[in-house]
């Protein structure tokens, strides 16, 4: 199966095909004007909340895999061991580098997770500082792999005018929702293939972190 975190989002989304489910139901075949954009903003709020915890749940679960499957420090992806050495010499205390010290492994899985729960409806560029400092990838592979990956700004700030009700006056029509769900979708499976291809290179015994099944 693919990772643990794509499992998740396929079931988050199936709220979101439940709203659009009922849009259509409601909406009839004539397909008037009717007053139902409560249900495409409703399924554009889960659409980009899947996407938040899709993000925070395959870095960390990526994470896991590497610090796992790497016997010694020194073997950790060059851009993971900057970041790792930013945050010691930012806290400048030596409790810091006693926790480092007593695992470095531990220490650099809390760095992780501290980042992925400081994240809010991720757009690009906070997608590429996650996968590049606390995963070691390059931004180039990136941006190669994610081709979707450009297009997630315009559905997050969607997303943010809903939220403070800028939508009011306008109607959040089915077809922009349709096309958000096919390129959030697409995102996360190229994530994921990423993901999967990268941390064999960068671990002991190149060993997979889960199966290819999409």
């Amino acid at each position: 199966m693919p990772s643990k975190a794509y499992s998740t989002f396929t079931k988050n989304v199936q709220q979101v095909d439940r709203l659009l489910e009922a849009y259509d139901l409601l909406q009839g075949p004539k397909r008037g004007k009717r007053k139902l954009d409560h249900l495409t903003r409703a399924a554009l709020m889960f659409l980009c909340s899947s996407w938040e915890v899709y993000i925070e749940q395959v870095a960390n679960e990526s994470g896991e895999k590497i610090a796992k499957n790497i016997n010694e420090i020194k073997k950790l992806p060059k851009k993971i061991k900057k970041t790792i050495a930013k945050q010691i010499n930012k806290n400048k205390n030596d409790e810091e580098a006693i926790l480092f010290i007593d695992s470095w492994r531990e220490y650099y899985l809390g760095m992780l997770d501290m980042k992925t729960k400081g994240l809010n409806t991720p757009k690009q560029a906070q997608v590429t500082e996650l996968f590049e400092d606390y995963l070691g990838i390059n931004k180039d592979l990136i941006d190669s792999s994610i081709l979707m990956i450009s297009e997630i700004d315009e559905i997050i700030v969607t997303r943010g005018e809903v939220a403070h009700n800028v939508f009011a006056e306008r109607y959040l029509k089915k077809n922009v929702v349709d096309k958000y769900y096919d390129i959030i979708k697409m995102a996360v499976r190229d994530v994921d293939v990423m993901l999967y291809n990268y941390i064999p290179s960068v671990v002991d015994k190149g060993k997979k972190p889960w199966n290819n099944t999409y």
